[in-house]
């Protein structure tokens, strides 16, 4: 039907709290989308979900900058939207 149906995942291809894993969760999922995804995912824990939500702050920050000091205006858009979906409380 044209919609993702899994996500294959290589870029921290290592033994890390699932935390790590759970980024896009906070910066790519909109505030509605995140209850669905977690009857997908599986439990969760509320440490791994902080983890998660740190992370992506951190990363969005830095890719904002990046895209900044770069000129990359889609960049920094996408990464302040980023911030954005983290910071939604929703």
């Amino acid at each position: 039907a044209g919609q993702a149906a899994a996500v294959i995942d290589w870029i921290d291809l290592s033994y890390n709290d699932p935390g790590v894993d759970l980024v896009l969760y906070w910066s790519i999922l909109p505030s509605e989308g995140r209850s669905e995804f977690r009857s997908a995912y599986g439990p969760i824990s509320e440490g791994q979900l902080l983890c998660a939500r740190i992370l992506s702050l951190f990363l969005c920050v830095t890719l904002a900058v990046y895209g900044h000091h770069e000129a990359m205006p889609e960049l920094k858009r996408e990464a302040i939207a980023g911030l954005d979906r983290t910071l939604d409380h929703g």
